[in-house]
């Protein structure tokens, strides 16, 4: 019993915990990156409110209500085509997060992320596709696991307010 304790002590106070690793640091959240906060943080402190709008999961809508928009991103490659003029978004700055290597959540309800690879490289083939006939895009934040692209999208407001003030003057 006192080996047992002896290795137990020794375990707590000399073996490197994996909790004091950087990667448990980075991994820590259970169903997003833990960059993916510190990066809503960035755009929220250097916008006004509700004139930009995140694409990504739905673990961010609590952190982007009453500040920002939001558009999930599986129906934001379903419903915007990367070859239109515009993103049809009524914000002047769209945020696309990114997942470089996509989260491998392996708790409850784990079947719903199954399709989440395929959904990223779904998005990265959109950003392509729209950074070749586009140059609004760039990007605004990245990590080792998260990329974060910012398109300007005032074009598209000019352009809506433009057909306001047609529809207004006929």
């Amino acid at each position: 019993m006192m080996l047992l304790y002896v290795a137990l002590l020794f375990s707590a106070f000399v073996v490197e915990h994996y909790k004091n690793t950087d990667e448990y640091r980075k991994l820590i959240n259970g169903v997003q990156y833990s960059d993916i906060p510190y990066f809503l943080y960035k755009i929220v402190r250097q916008n006004k409110p509700l004139t930009w709008t995140v694409v990504s999961y739905v673990q961010e809508n609590s952190k982007v209500l009453g500040k920002g928009y939001m558009v999930n991103t599986n129906e934001f490659i379903i419903q915007y085509d990367p070859r239109d003029r515009y993103v049809k978004i009524p914000t002047p700055k769209v945020y696309i997060f990114v997942e470089d290597i996509p989260h491998k959540y392996t708790g409850k309800d784990q079947w719903y992320y199954r399709w989440r690879k395929d959904i990223q490289d779904n998005l990265k083939h959109w950003i392509a596709l729209y950074s070749a006939k586009h140059d609004n895009i760039k990007i605004f934040a990245k990590s080792h696991l998260v990329t974060v692209y910012e398109i300007d999208n005032s074009g598209y407001i000019k352009e809506l307010e433009r057909k306001s003030r047609e529809s207004s003057n006929k």
